[in-house]
């Protein structure tokens, strides 16, 4: 595997992995950090039962930095750092009860909530000149846009890895969008770059827009007959679980608004990593 370890050492740990593999790789190590700690507690549960107050399981938070191999490791560095930190405050933020899915609490796991356990979850980011910068600066400064005078953030922020809690939004539903856009040969990558600068440029045209974006895609799924089903349809469904919204529908800008974030600029900025297949970049 294309991997570099640098640090493994207590419980921190920090790896350059290829870019386009980042992601399965952070989300397979947590998952599988998660499983082992809970089969592990349950047999030290098991051998010393008057340890009565253990949790199920551990939970572990990640960050992710997509950088190019030019830009300064010290920078890179404390930015997967940022990120990591991040995760872990949201989570922390929704054990203490003050946030729910990023604004409220509804922990649905009561072994969770008793032991205090922040949600394992991740946060990821492809810089530009923000490197050196932390996390909220620069989600606020660099991923946030007005649209009819109030603020959206174009990032979800913070990914939940375990979704039995149903805590933050979900990971899997994120990547299964970008891969339905990656996989089908229609949905071609040009738009979606025009789509990402318009979102900056001219905020207060997103949803016409994205509406657009969506029009013409759904034309050109028409017009190939050896599309035997809708990958935009596909998307539309991974981006409502990952919004959690009943009532979303096709063509509709996809956000939160109640909670003020769009999973649009996350999922552009996989979908950028995922096409590219980059080679020379680490994350």
């Amino acid at each position: 595997m294309p991997a570099r370890p640098l640090v493994l050492g207590g419980d921190d740990l920090t790896i350059i992995v290829r870019a386009d593999l980042a992601m399965e790789f952070t989300q397979t190590f947590c998952k599988t950090f998660e499983e082992a700690s809970k089969k592990g507690l349950k047999q030290l549960r098991k051998d010393f039962p008057q340890l009565t107050n253990l949790p199920p399981t551990l939970t572990i938070c990640a960050g992710v930095a997509f950088v190019k191999v030019n830009q300064p490791f010290s920078g890179s560095y404390k930015l997967a750092e940022s990120l990591c930190d991040f995760a872990k405050k949201q989570g922390r933020a929704i054990v203490q009860g003050r946030v729910k899915k990023q604004g409220q609490v509804n922990i649905q796991d009561r072994d969770h909530e008793q032991h205090n356990l922040i949600p394992s979850a991740i946060a990821f980011h492809r810089p530009g000149a923000s490197l050196f910068d932390e996390y909220d600066t620069i989600l606020k400064r660099d991923m946030t846009v007005k649209i009819d005078g109030r603020p959206l953030r174009l990032s979800a922020g913070v990914y939940g890895i375990n979704d039995d809690q149903n805590v933050f939004p979900n990971l899997d539903s994120l990547l299964n969008a970008v891969e339905h856009l990656q996989t089908h040969a229609t949905l071609t990558a040009s738009p979606l770059r025009s789509l990402a600068n318009r979102l900056y440029r001219t905020p207060g045209l997103a949803y016409h827009n994205y509406q657009r974006w969506w029009d013409n895609m759904k034309n050109m799924e028409k017009q190939d007959k050896k599309a035997n089903h809708s990958a935009l349809e596909a998307v539309h469904t991974e981006l409502k679980a990952v919004l959690d919204e009943e009532d979303f529908s096709e063509g509709q800008f996809p956000e939160k608004k109640n909670e003020g974030w769009s999973p649009l600029g996350d999922m552009l900025t996989l979908y950028h990593i995922a096409n590219k297949s980059i080679r020379n970049a680490e994350a």
